[in-house]
Parts: C-alpha cells; structure tokens; sequence
C-alpha cells in the first residue's frame, strides 16, 4: 500500500482550534479531517481555492482541496456562547470524580468523554455537540454527590500564576479546558499513612491538548493505591496555555506535596514518583530538562513572584514516562532520577522518525552519558500506543483488549519503585527474592 503525506496550509492568521491535533487524528483513523474555525461554518472540500465545485476529498491519493467557509449569523454566535458555558460545567464536573459516587459519575463520565474527545476532538459540528452536551447534562443529574467538588481539589497556584499574557485574550471555544480553569492535584490517599510506600504524580496523555484521564488518570491512581502508594492525578494546563507551562505544573505539583506534607498527614513524603503518558511523559521530560531542583518559574516569566512554595526544591526519586519519550535532551539538571520507560512495540508514535524524544537512541545516550542513574526500558510485544494500566481498571469506561506481558508493567514499575526508594535491595541471593505485601 503506498504512503501519501499531508501537506496543511491554513491560509488564515486565526480563527483555528486544535487543527493539528485534529488533523493528525484524522489521519490516523484514515478519514477526511474536519476543519473548525470560530465565527464560521464549513461549507466542505472544494476543487478550487474560489470553492465553486464541491468534491469529496480521497484520503489515499495525491491531490490539493480547498476548505469552503461562511460566516457565522448572529444566531449561530448566541448558540455558539451558550454551547461554551454550558460545556463549561460538564468539563469542570469531569476533572472532579472524587468528588461523586462512582457508580453515578460512570454514566455521566462516558457522555462527557465523548462530547471533549469524539465531538469537540474531531471538530464536529456545533449542532451535532450540542446534542451529546444534552445527555451529558441529563446524566449530571443523576450525579450522586458525596462532597463539594472544590474539596476534592488541591489547587497548585494562589492568586498569581505564571502565563504568557496572551493567555488572557485566548480562545477556548472547543478547547478542553475554558478561562476560569486553573492546575490542581486529586489525591487518592491511602487510609494507613504509615504504611504507605510513596506518592505518584500521575500526567495523563493527549498531547498538550488533552487529557486521557479515563485511561491514564483516574485508573492510573486506582492502581498504584493497590499497590501501597498514595496517588495524586494532575490535571495539568493544556494549549491555548503553552506547553511550557505544563512542565510548570508538574514542578509546582512536587513543590506542593512537599510544602504541605505535614499539613495534609503526607505518608512517604521522601518517595516521590511521577508517571506521565504520552504527552504526560513529554511533561515529565520537559521538566525535568528545565524546571527541576530549585529552578524558578521567572526563568520563563520574568515577572512572575516567587512565593514560600516556590523556595522548595522540584526533585524527586523516580521519572517514569510510559510510551511518553526515551530520555533527555540537553540539560543542566545535576540531580536526575531514576528512570523507568515502558512502550509498545506497535507504538505509531515509537516509529515516526519525526517525533525525536520518541527515539530509543535517546535512552542509549543516557546510559553512556548517565552511568550513575537506574535505568529501566520495557518494550512489550504486539502492543499499540495507549494501554494505560493495560490490565482493565478503565474497562467501565470503553472496552479493549488487554496484552499478556504488557500486563504487568505496573508491577514492574512498583519494583523499580521499591528499589529506588530503598525499600528492597535490587541484588539479592538466589531463590530469596525481595518483596513487600500491601
């Protein structure tokens, strides 16, 4: 089968959301993408740049369409204002599932997936979202509330956050996300701090434009719980913000749980771990490249001001970016960790030689240039990009197939943990293997 590449020119200066995202979907799922443009419908793909005769784009061949656009009435920006408050509510909703019984957040949760990543994702109309916004609403009403949403919510930033000032004037129409949100953690605490083995920052993936928390969030802390560690789900920013803010985030995120340990009766404050997917291990590798140890934030933002959170140091113990990158570029950071890599041998993005960070060469360069960091690489057979737990914690929320060996990388991790927080000796006699029950 031949292979055909896509060449985009949006032929605008604004007006866009998400279209290389979108577009690279699109591709992936061998389908014509569709294009958003706030203030304006698509008319569809046309032979010429005037958009007289109206064609059906053929994905598997060489040829130059034209997308067709009229402007919005003013009845279509009234429809498109309410469309985004009333999205606003089931966004915030969805990133809170503490905060709600389970059992009634599930049904709600699978409308809510699908209005973010099926509709807005693939930049469906505004007629067609609207339509799964009702059920999700209607579903929120059968939400069973166990206490205020905002206690449920760690929030990592006071009155002042660094940002890019353009930030302000962003667009969020179809993004993720909306103006109000701001970064926070969700703790998943273990009842016996005592016994608790250390604390794992999960990053869900999804680029820099969403966050696949149904896979790689919510099920990530409900796995590591069972094996003795506390957890905390971080919902870091995502674009219009840049991407460098999430690097931010998670520094701001270690530099929290440490200032607060003792407060919030923190078990095992010394282990720290984070695990990040996709592009929650991208967040993870530009973290570590530039905002570790007691880097500042003004480095970025020169007008930001340092606060007492701000003077605790960004380190911790163990990096894991599972199908996330493998290793990193260059940096000055004198403190790294020990890091654990996890990735499926069928990982699309493992095989783009586009995506750098996604190179093995860069683990091979670690190890030559960082003798003295634990490194770990898992490449699981017959495995695609996005297994998550890949042992079916997420199976209430959408059905797949799970994959022997893959299977097993948490408890991989949980040793490579154990480990480097000195819990258990990597060396040990024969037939006396190490290990700690939870």
């Amino acid at each position: 089968m031949p292979n055909y590449d896509l060449n985009y020119e949006g032929n605008t200066q604004s007006g866009f959301s998400g279209e290389g995202y979108g577009i690279f979907r699109a591709l992936q799922e061998k389908r014509v993408p569709n294009l958003l443009r706030k203030g304006y419908k698509m008319t569809g793909w046309y032979k010429e740049p005037e958009c007289i005769t109206r064609v059906e784009p053929d994905v598997n061949g060489d040829a130059v369409y034209y997308a067709g656009w009229t402007a919005w009435t003013e009845e279509d920006k009234a429809q498109a204002a309410a469309y985004m408050k009333r999205a606003e509510r089931i966004k915030y909703l969805m990133a809170r599932p503490t905060a709600f019984d389970w059992d009634s957040f599930l049904p709600f949760f699978r409308h809510a997936i699908r209005l973010v990543f099926e509709m807005e994702g693939r930049h469906c109309t505004l007629e067609d979202s609207i339509a799964v916004l009702e059920k999700a609403e209607a579903a929120a009403k059968d939400l069973v509330q166990l206490c205020d949403p905002e206690e449920t919510c760690w929030y990592l930033w006071g009155d002042q956050m660094p940002q890019s000032k353009d930030v302000a004037d962003a667009d969020f129409f179809y993004e993720f996300d909306y103006p109000s949100f701001r970064p926070f953690l969700i703790p998943y605490l273990l009842k016996d701090q005592a016994r608790v083995k250390g604390n794992l920052i999960a990053i869900a993936g999804g680029g820099y434009s969403q966050r696949w928390n149904q896979s790689e969030g919510y099920a990530i802390a409900k796995a590591f719980n069972q094996m003795g560690y506390n957890a905390f789900v971080l919902q870091r920013r995502l674009q219009p913000w840049a991407k460098e803010d999430c690097f931010i985030d998670l520094q701001r995120a270690v530099r929290y749980l440490k200032y607060y340990a003792a407060e919030k009766g923190i078990g095992a404050i010394e282990n720290i771990a984070a695990a990040g997917f996709s592009g929650g291990g991208g967040t993870i590798i530009g973290q570590l490249e530039e905002f570790y140890g007691h880097e500042l934030p003004t480095k970025l933002y020169p007008d930001y001001v340092p606060d007492e959170i701000d003077a605790v140091d960004a380190d911790y113990k163990v990096a894991m970016p599972i199908y996330g990158g493998f290793g990193l570029g260059d940096t000055k950071n004198q403190h790294l960790p020990a890091m654990f890599f996890a990735v499926g041998a069928k990982d699309h993005l493992m095989l783009n030689p586009a995506l750098g960070r996604h190179s093995f060469g860069r683990f091979f360069e670690m190890m030559k240039e960082h003798p003295e960091i634990d490194l770990e690489l898992h490449v699981f057979a017959d495995t695609p990009h996005g297994f998550g737990t890949a042992r079916g914690e997420d199976k209430d929320i959408h059905e797949h197939m799970g994959t022997v060996g893959t299977d097993r990388w948490i408890e991989l991790a949980d040793d490579f943990m154990m480990v480097n927080f000195g819990i258990i000796d990597r060396h040990y006699p024969m037939g006396h293997r190490p290990g700690l029950g939870f």
